[in-house]
């Protein structure tokens, strides 16, 4: 009972750590933006496949002056001059414009005739909105418009182009509305929203935690979700240049398509470097993308319905609590070696779970805070297995995990009794292989390429010794130990040892097939050798480092009869041959053999195949 609530109470110590961490992180917004920026990423794509561009284009353009337009419009002056602007004002309500905005502040310092120019325009035209800046004073509290004042009762709305910076300085969130009392609550882009919709910003009804827009003749009000600054996520659909764009010098020329501009929402900004307006965001991370372009997306997303909503606040931090609660409690009761294959699988479903909200429905929930309550869970679960159930479990796991197949692994944990790590007599079967002729390959080939050979290879000759059973002890250069029947005995160690035997040769086959379709592949041949009898297994060498193994005749003999074998060959002892299954592989005997370092001779055998059907591996070539 004591230790029990000792378990729960570890667990629990753990769990909290682990949620203050995470919750640290996520607010402060580093995990948030990660997440965030990998969404819209995979989600602009996504739009446009489904036809969201078409319906952008249709929407929104940009008329952009860039440096083609100040080098053809500007002359000698240092800014395109406001005669310019009132030009295009004219063209533009010509082409039949449905509104232009202006991302471009004008102040009162211009040239009494350009201004008069411009005014006018804006007068004539009726369909312009304006931009202005929301300036705040920390000292005073107090938020006041700037830059409103030149156009102020000429233009049809205005509306403020102010960004919120996250702490990265990217944008991904937009200050839509100021709930502050002041003569603009709005900004640039929803109030050519309202424009378009036939609507004005006094219609806005502002709550704590959304915006209520009226829609158009019947259609249903627009809720734009706000956090506790008035700030909604943008519906980010792709960088630099996704929004439809055209020159302000060819909107001026007089045989510009009228198609372009009709019935189009135009946003008018500087994209030249000189106007040093451009952004940091989730498809812009060099800070390329104009500040027009960012207005325009954030107009396509009020047009689309493309704000996404944000769940967080309480609710959601109970949800990841309530969670991670219970996968601890899941995976204390299913064994956390066992629960990981449920909560592995979890943990990938919350890719397309995060991201089917994302796109489908517009809602952003954060993947890792879904992460960390099945992490969270699973290694305080873990933890109290480890540090209160599984200790000599752990260390088994440690020792072995990089010698024996997962299967075997799990046999081992479950029966620790059969390891003998002080040293014990067992019977066992012990292989041995080696490549032939690697010095040569090592002569002929450059350094990183026979390494990269020699893993290819062993890879795959220790999978297949993992597959029947085996234990890798070691690899010795260019060849390997590989042991079966220890720790753990299955009985047919010498049928599985030779199965292993061929798989390896038939895999070098492929291996060497493969490589001449791909240009080469060196290692050409190998020699193994197979014997059976008692060994010494236990834990060999010192206090730093130590490796189990087996030692004893058994293991000498087996690597004399690889190091006698030609290329091509599989070597058995007798005691091997005398365990195998009648009629299942093609032995042929080669005689005795004077095994150097011990008395008397060795009976040796050779495995040509399979027995009783044509053979499945390579018949060495004599």
């Amino acid at each position: 009972m004591r230790r029990s609530l000792r378990q729960l109470l570890m667990m629990g110590f753990i769990g909290a750590v682990s949620m203050v961490v995470i919750l640290i992180i996520s607010w402060g917004g580093i995990l948030n933006s990660w997440s965030l920026d990998w969404l819209w990423r995979i989600n602009g794509p996504i739009k446009a496949a489904m036809g969201s561009s078409a319906r952008l284009d249709s929407q929104v353009v940009v008329a952009a002056v860039d440096n083609r337009t100040l080098r053809k419009l500007r002359g000698d002056k240092l800014r395109l001059s406001r005669e310019v602007y009132a030009r295009l004002i004219d063209r533009l309500t010509e082409l039949g414009a449905r509104f232009i905005g202006f991302d471009i502040t004008f102040d009162n310092s211009g040239d009494p005739a350009e201004d008069r120019a411009i005014l006018e325009a804006v007068i004539r035209s009726g369909r312009v909105v304006t931009n202005c800046f929301l300036m705040n004073d920390e000292v005073f509290s107090k938020v006041w418009v700037e830059g409103r004042a030149f156009f102020h009762g000429k233009a049809f709305a205005e509306g403020f182009v102010d960004q919120p910076l996250d702490g990265d300085h990217f944008i991904r969130r937009t200050r839509l509305y100021s709930p502050d009392d002041l003569p603009t609550h709005v900004s640039l882009s929803l109030a050519l929203f309202l424009a378009a919709c036939e609507r004005v910003p006094s219609e806005v009804e502002y709550h704590r935690s959304f915006l209520l827009l009226p829609r158009v003749k019947g259609v249903s009000p627009l809720n734009l979700p706000l956090d506790y600054l008035g700030r909604s996520l943008i519906g980010f659909v792709g960088g630099p240049g996704t929004i439809a764009s055209v020159s302000v010098c060819d909107v001026l020329e007089p045989d510009f398509p009228v198609d372009k501009i009709r019935d189009k929402i135009i946003l008018v900004g500087g994209v030249a470097e000189e106007f040093r307006d451009s952004f940091h965001t989730p498809f812009s991370p060099k800070g390329d993308l104009p500040g027009v372009e960012l207005h325009a997306q954030v107009l396509h997303s009020l047009f689309t319905g493309g704000i996404p909503y944000e769940w967080a606040g309480p609710t959601w931090w109970l949800t990841i609590v309530g969670l991670t609660a219970a996968i601890a409690v899941f995976s204390g009761w299913r064994k956390p070696e066992r629960a990981i294959f449920w909560v592995i699988p979890a943990a990938i479903g919350v890719v397309p779970l995060v991201l089917s909200l994302f796109t489908m429905y517009g809602m952003f929930i954060n993947p890792f805070d879904l992460w960390a309550a099945l992490s969270i869970g699973w290694v305080c679960a873990t933890a109290m297995d480890t540090f209160y159930l599984r200790g000599e479990k752990t260390t088994i796991a440690r020792l072995f995990h990089r010698y024996v197949s997962p299967n075997l692994l799990n046999q081992l944990l479950e029966h620790p009794e059969a390891i003998a790590l002080g040293g014990a007599r067992r019977q066992a079967v012990v292989l041995f292989a080696d490549v032939r002729g690697f010095t040569r390959i090592c002569e002929e080939r450059k350094p990183e390429e026979v390494i990269t050979f020699l893993n290819t290879y062993f890879t795959v000759v220790t999978q297949i010794i993992f597959d029947h059973g085996g234990v890798l002890d070691k690899y010795i250069g260019d060849g390997l130990m590989a042991f079966f029947g220890v720790p753990i005995a299955q009985g047919n160690e010498a049928e599985q040892a030779v199965r292993a035997a061929l798989a390896i040769r038939q895999s070098l086959v492929k291996l060497k097939a493969q490589g001449q379709a791909a240009g080469d592949f060196p290692i050409k041949e190998i020699g193994i050798g197979i014997n059976g009898g008692e060994v010494v297994v236990g834990n060999v060498g010192s206090e730093v480092h130590q490796e189990y193994t087996l030692l004893g005749d058994t293991v000498n003999v087996a690597a004399r009869l690889e190091s006698s074998a030609r290329s091509g060959e599989v070597l058995i002892a007798s005691w091997i041959k005398q365990r195998l299954p009648d009629g299942v592989f093609r032995v042929e005997a080669r005689g005795a053999m004077q095994v150097k370092g011990r008395k008397g001779e060795v009976e040796a055998f050779e495995v040509l195949g399979w027995g009783g059907q044509e053979s499945q591996t390579q018949t060495p070539q004599r």
